[in-house]
């Protein structure tokens, strides 16, 4: 059973992702010894997402969320956090939130794909309520590698000028993904760990 006041992180994986992939392990085990709970759920059909069902899974995970409550999201992980925490209630407060590559531009050529509103492009259909995400949390950072060859750098100062989330540029890193071979990441585990202790 989950100790009262315990601090909780859930680490959203992303597209064609599962919880023993990349750098995920590693943190749920670097947290683990700061005495932090961490889950790493995986996401429903990771090769063919579905909006409604990352969230769904999300809330089911999660079940009350409060100011002990964080989320570090990689990659599509971001976006189906920030479509999560659009469905809390304004007065509903999480401790803070790390975006690792991730995508929140929507694409205006993804959304006239004809299978819109299904599959990956179903996160982005609606803009993101960033009017929302302020209420519920203050506490905002976003991580990208300047190489990424999946998600640009804009989406990081989009982050900042919306949120006024912390934006960390990394060299080298592409995707923080299996691929560029990333299996620790210092830099996520330090930034969480302030994020707790504000």
């Amino acid at each position: 059973m989950l100790q009262k006041n315990k601090k909780r992180v859930f680490i959203i994986h992303g597209y064609k992702s599962y919880p023993g992939d990349c750098w995920f392990p590693w943190l749920k085990k670097e947290l683990q010894k700061k005495d932090i709970y961490v889950s790493v759920p995986r996401m429903p059909h990771p090769d063919k997402p579905v909006l409604e069902e990352w969230v769904s899974t999300i809330k089911k995970i999660v079940a009350i969320p409060d100011s002990l409550t964080y989320f570090i999201g990689h990659s599509l992980g971001a976006i189906a956090i920030i479509r999560y925490l659009e469905t809390l209630p304004y007065y509903q407060k999480i401790g803070g939130v790390i975006f690792v590559a991730g995508r929140v531009i929507i694409r205006k050529s993804l959304l006239r794909h004809k299978k819109a509103g299904s599959g990956t492009s179903s996160f982005f259909k609606k803009p993101i309520h960033w009017k929302k995400l302020k209420k519920v949390s203050k506490k905002y950072v976003g991580i990208y590698s300047l190489d990424d060859p999946y998600v640009s750098t804009d989406n990081g100062r989009l982050l900042k000028k919306e949120l006024k989330a912390k934006f960390v540029l990394e060299k080298s890193k592409g995707h923080f993904s299996r691929d560029d071979n990333v299996r620790k990441m210092s830099r996520v585990l330090n930034e969480m760990l302030f994020l707790i202790r504000k």
